[in-house]
């Protein structure tokens, strides 16, 4: 798909035509070496004087509502050491994983993308990381009566990143 916009550089959520899209995944949110979750950019979410990118995204539900609306976490130039720290704690993945739903909760979000590049050595720490957030999901689900929060990965493409990095 090609779009075309004349003067600045501009593309806004907005301008996302209805109904092109099934899901979004918007990319980024970062977690710190504690495990807690954090905006990537100054303007993803709201303040007292602006809307965010966050609610620009999950607004464009209002005119398709079938759509999902995904937060990634990480990204390539996130790294990996801070999801490895996070996997291998039990304690640093408890808060990770509760900081993750209430921050997805408190910006509207359906869902969480995990965008580990890449968990190369850690291939089990990566898989439990997972089965985690899973099993937390389903539970907060059940308790606070919200639909489940998605769950999705990036992986690599890669046959060596594969076989180092995934219990597949």
């Amino acid at each position: 798909m090609h779009f075309h916009f004349k003067g600045e550089g501009k593309f806004l959520p907005e301008n996302i035509p209805n109904g092109l899209c099934t899901h979004i995944l918007y990319a980024f949110a970062k977690v710190d070496e504690l495990g807690d979750s954090k905006p990537f950019e100054w303007n993803d979410e709201d303040t007292e004087w602006s809307k965010g990118m966050y609610s620009a995204v999950t607004k464009l539900r209002e005119t398709n509502p079938g759509l999902k609306v995904l937060l990634s976490y990480g990204g390539y130039n996130f790294g990996s050491a801070i999801f490895t720290g996070i996997a291998k704690s039990a304690q640093k993945t408890e808060r990770f994983i509760k900081s993750a739903i209430a921050f997805l909760r408190k910006n509207n979000f359906d869902g969480f993308d995990l965008d580990w590049e890449y968990p190369v050595g850690v291939a089990e720490e990566h898989a439990k990381l997972v089965e985690a957030m899973k099993t937390a999901f389903v539970e907060e689900a059940k308790t606070s009566g919200k639909q489940r929060l998605l769950l999705t990965a990036a992986v690599s493409a890669g046959k060596g990143t594969i076989d180092g990095s995934y219990n597949v």
